[in-house]
This record gives C-alpha cells, structure tokens and sequence, in this order.
C-alpha cells in the first residue's frame, strides 16, 4: 500500500480601497483623471507537500493559483514538482525567475505596497523584472551564507505560437537562461539577479534582452533597509515601460511597439517596527530611457544610446502596517508620483509636460 505524503494547505487574502488622482501639466486628451475602487492586492491559495526518500532526498511539490477576491479570475502561480537534498534543489514546472524569488521576497522594496488598479501605490514598474517561467530551476544549498541559482525556459514554453507537430526548429531562439547570487551574514544581504532573453528585442532582428537588478540591505532587530538598481536593455517591448502615457501617445505616433530601449532605475526602502506598528517609506527613480536601435532611422534619428528625453519618473510612498496578530495585517499608505509624457514624435519633438499622480489606499491581509 502507498502512504501518502503530508498536505499543506496556505495561502493569503489581501484587499482594500483604492484612490487616486491625476493631473497634466499640458493639455491632453484630458487635463485631470480620477480613479477608486475595490482592488485584490495578491490574494492566493496554495498546495504543496514532501516525501522523504531516505538518504537525505526528498520529493517535493507545490501547486499555487491567484484567487482575487473582487472575482476577477485565477491565475496560476508557483506550481512545480521537484527534488530536494543536501545538494540542493531541483523544480520543473512554472518557477519564479530570481528576481521574484527570493528578490520578491520580504527584502523586497515592493515587498509592503502592491496594487491591482492603482499602479501609483506600487513600485511594479521598478520591479516589472519579476517573472515565472516554464522552466527548469536548480537553487543550491547554503554554502556559509553564498547561494545560487540557475534557470532555464525552452524555446518552445517561450513562443507559444508555436505547434510542436509541425515546427522545424529552424528559426532563431528564443529561450530565457536566468540566475542570480546570494550572500547574508547577521542581517546583511547582498544579491543579484539576470535574466537574459534571447532574440527578444523588437527592433534588432537577433539582438538578446536582458535585465540586471542588485540589492544590498539589512533586516535584523526590527530594522529592514533595502537599496536596489536596475538596468535593461531590449527587454521591454514598448516605448518607455515606465510610463503608460508615454506608451500610448507614442503608439499613436505610428510607432507601437518598434522601440528597443534600455533603461535604469533606483529603489529604497526602509521600515522599523515600533510595537504593532511597522512605517514604512519607499522611493523609486528611473532615468529617461535611451535607444538600443543600430539603425537610426529607426529611433527618430538618435544615434545608439542617445536618451530621450522627459521619459523619466520619481516616486514616493509613505505607508504603515498595524499587525494584528501574526497573520492578519491592516494596511494603508499614500503615495506620489511624477513622470514625464515624453516628446510629441516620439523620439523627438516639443515635450508633452509630466503627469503628477497622488493616491491612497486602506485594506487588510490575512495569511493562513
């Protein structure tokens, strides 16, 4: 008879109300925008489990799903089987890119503020690196605080256009390698994460997409201070990913989505928990994003690593969680954001002023 392994079911709900206002600084298709509403803020549910396979092996499996409360739908999550011993961890299914985990993790900048509706209360464009794949995942084990990870997306989990029972495989590739490092000592960290995207810009047929992010922190003794940079090159397919204003007027220009650019952005945070209450304070900058195309006809006429201009962002976020208990957390934070519109030809032209945006949010999470 087959004995069956333990069970674990977990998870989190966490919602809440949702403000915010924008105003242009030039005439638009609008000078002002308002938005509020109920907002699922990463509400999941999960199964995993183990089974010891003697000599320190271990099988190991998870199946996670989004499960929002305002009804708007699953969506999958972490969900894997694998193999876990003293040399480390083996995942095949749809894994987390490390930017994700374990950057996604409680040393996160975003870590206190996300948001369905209200991209303002959020850093998610600083962190839009976070990823999961269709992939192979192996993370080693702790080796006097170093650690590592190495992933691998197929081709064929990349594009999924294609049709196994047909495709040749002559075109170009288009897997994703990703990684990262880790090292933590008495409440130190340092670590760092890439993902490197073959064949993935838009506008250079062959180019490769990348995404670089390191952070360096503390988290001990009620303190949890974050610093974190990042770079992209070819990895975001739109015009300035930073701004959707900046997105959709360009898109207008005629241009979509033929945009290869790099970017580089900053993020801090720093949190204390004083008693119950854990303040907290978030700021993100990202710098005008700058050409990657070889051709210049195709970037406006800029040459290679030219920026354009009025497409940065700066970012504010002031919040703070009363906890409950350890597993029911009430939240609330304001925040402020401006960006710039960018130019009226897209890579060139009269610029189109900067949007500046206030928003708030309450809610509660709950973990179980």
């Amino acid at each position: 008879m087959i004995a069956s392994a333990e069970v674990v079911l977990y998870g989190q709900i966490r919602a809440g109300y949702e403000v915010n206002a924008t105003k242009f600084s030039k005439s638009t298709d609008t000078d002002k925008s308002y938005h509020n509403g109920v907002a699922d803020w990463n509400s999941r549910i999960g199964f995993k489990g183990e089974e010891d396979l003697n000599n320190g092996l271990k099988a190991i499996w998870q199946y996670e799903t989004r499960t929002p409360v305002t009804g708007s739908g699953t969506s999958p999550r972490d969900s894997f089987i694998g193999l876990q011993s003293p040399y480390g961890t083996f995942k095949a299914g749809y894994v987390s890119n490390y930017h994700l985990a374990p950057m996604g993790g409680k040393n996160s900048p975003n870590q206190f503020l996300s948001s369905s509706i209200n991209s303002v209360l959020s850093i998610g464009r600083f962190v839009r690196g976070e990823a999961r794949y269709h992939s192979i995942r192996y993370d080693s084990p702790d080796l006097s605080g170093f650690s590592g990870t190495l992933q691998y997306s197929p081709r064929d989990n990349r594009d999924d256009t294609l049709d196994s029972r047909v495709n040749n495989h002559k075109g170009k590739t288009s897997e994703v390698l990703a990684g990262g490092m880790n090292y933590q000592n008495s409440g130190y960290f340092i670590r760092y994460g890439i993902d490197y995207l073959k064949n993935n810009s838009p506008v250079d047929s062959g180019a490769d997409g990348q995404i670089h992010r390191a952070e360096i922190g503390y988290d001990a003794n009620n303190l949890l201070l974050v610093g974190a940079y990042q770079r992209a090159k070819n990895f975001d397919k739109a015009f300035n990913p930073a701004s959707p204003y900046a997105r959709y007027l360009f898109s207008k220009a005629g241009k979509g989505a033929a945009s290869g650019i790099s970017t580089q952005e900053v993020a801090v945070t720093a949190a204390y928990r004083i008693g119950n209450i854990v303040p907290t304070v978030t700021y993100a900058h990202g710098w005008d994003v700058k050409t990657t195309c070889s051709n210049t006809a195709d970037c406006g006429g800029l040459e290679k690593g030219s920026a354009i201009k009025n497409t940065s962002y700066s970012k504010v976020i002031v919040g703070a969680q009363y906890l409950f208990s350890k597993r029911t957390w009430l939240y609330g934070h304001v925040a402020y954001l401006e960006e710039g519109l960018g130019l009226s030809k897209g890579y060139t032209g009269k610029s189109l002023g900067k949007a500046r945006t206030v928003g708030s949010a309450v809610g509660l999470r709950h973990f179980f």
